[in-house]
């Protein structure tokens, strides 16, 4: 599972499913989606 940290705009592999659910209850994290074909930049939110 893929997950963004907002507040630095970095994703994140995350394997370990204990961690996965700890940062989704966080409010600065959330899972995305990636397509693997085409790369995908995220911009950090002000």
């Amino acid at each position: 599972m893929k997950i963004l940290n907002k507040e630095t705009g970095l994703i994140w592999e995350i394997i370990d499913p204990a961690l996965q659910k700890r940062l989704l209850t966080q409010e600065n994290y959330e899972e995305v989606k990636m397509n693997t074909k085409k790369s995908t930049t995220v911009q950090k939110k002000d």
